[in-house]
């Protein structure tokens, strides 16, 4: 038996629903945050996200899941550049603050000399 993309669609989005009485009680939970499960990524905190993305419920074909395999890669380089950005400019703060240590330390040294101590 042969189902059309859209058709199949319309079963798994039956599927998932859950019931109304179930979800009264839980309404509050998802609320607060929805579930990282449910979205599939923290990405969209660091302003990464992308709208092209398809929900992980509504890929059906072959041709949507590669597109969501490309633009995932995409998103996941994104944010690489993006931590080694933050990570440069870190770690340039703590080489000159060891550079200030350091100096700080041989000046010391050098008034202990001084001193005879």
């Amino acid at each position: 038996m042969f189902f059309y993309p859209q058709a199949r669609k319309e079963i798994v989005e039956i599927a998932v629903k859950p019931e109304k009485d179930e979800e009264e009680g839980d309404e509050e939970d998802m609320t607060e945050s929805e579930s990282t499960a449910l979205l599939g990524s923290l990405s969209g905190e660091y302003g990464l996200s992308n709208p092209h993305l398809y929900s992980q419920f509504h890929m059906h074909t072959k041709e949507e899941r590669l597109n969501q395999i490309c633009m995932l890669k995409n998103i996941i380089h994104n944010i690489k550049m993006e931590f080694n950005k933050e990570f440069e400019v870190v770690y340039k703060q703590k080489e000159q603050e060891i550079a200030r240590v350091t100096s700080k330390n041989n000046r010391i040294l050098e008034i202990m000399d001084q001193l005879g101590i």
